[in-house]
């Protein structure tokens, strides 16, 4: 990721985690809770590395529209981006990075004085859906915790580049890092927005 090659071709994401992946890359023993000393390493590194950033993006599809463009060739990336270079025949690859991925969970919570709870759980069961599933897999190459969903019907790129075929290692070290609580994310913040300003 950090060849000179691709210089203005790379886009990050705006956001803090960018340290928590240099941290994986630079061999942090755990980036979700770096020391003030491995915080300035990463932003130091970061902002080494930034005359080859071509732009920060905010909206998953802000990166596709540049990347179907060949305004930039490669980048942090979500899953969806890579689903619709697939739709279109694109030559692209959803990377498998030997420090592993990060990968987010998201979920659904229900108040306990909910006044409608039972909507909710229509909504819930719908989400949990096999349709629902196949659905986010198909169409954005999302993840979804439900398993029941048929491979077979699945593009081969998703089961490929989401490792489906082995959720255990897609979920697990070193193939995958799931998103972990930054107690200090003010400080993160920090230091992220020295590596912007720089």
């Amino acid at each position: 990721m950090w060849d000179d090659r691709y210089a203005k071709r790379i886009a990050w994401i705006n956001t803090l985690e960018m340290l928590v992946i240099a941290g994986y890359y630079n061999g942090v023993a755990d980036p979700w809770t770096m020391t003030d000393d491995e915080l300035t390493q990463q932003r130091d590194f970061l902002i080494s590395k930034k005359d080859l950033v071509s732009f920060f993006w905010d909206q998953s599809y802000d990166f596709w529209l540049k990347f179907k463009r060949g305004d930039v060739w490669i980048g942090y990336a979500w899953p969806d981006a890579y689903g619709y270079a697939s739709a279109q025949g694109m030559n692209a690859v959803y990377m498998q990075p030997k420090e592993g991925r990060i990968h987010w969970s998201c979920g659904l919570g229900l108040f306990a004085d909910s006044q409608n709870y039972y909507h909710a759980h229509d909504y819930a069961n719908t989400w949990s859906s096999v349709d629902t599933a196949s659905f986010l897999e198909n169409f954005y190459y999302y993840g979804h915790a439900n398993t029941s969903v048929d491979l077979k019907s699945l593009p081969p790129g998703v089961v490929k580049a989401l490792n489906l075929d082995n959720l255990e290692a897609a979920l697990s070290p070193p193939l995958s890092h799931p998103e972990s609580w930054i107690s200090r994310r003010d400080v993160y913040a920090q230091y992220w927005s020295e590596v912007k300003a720089a």
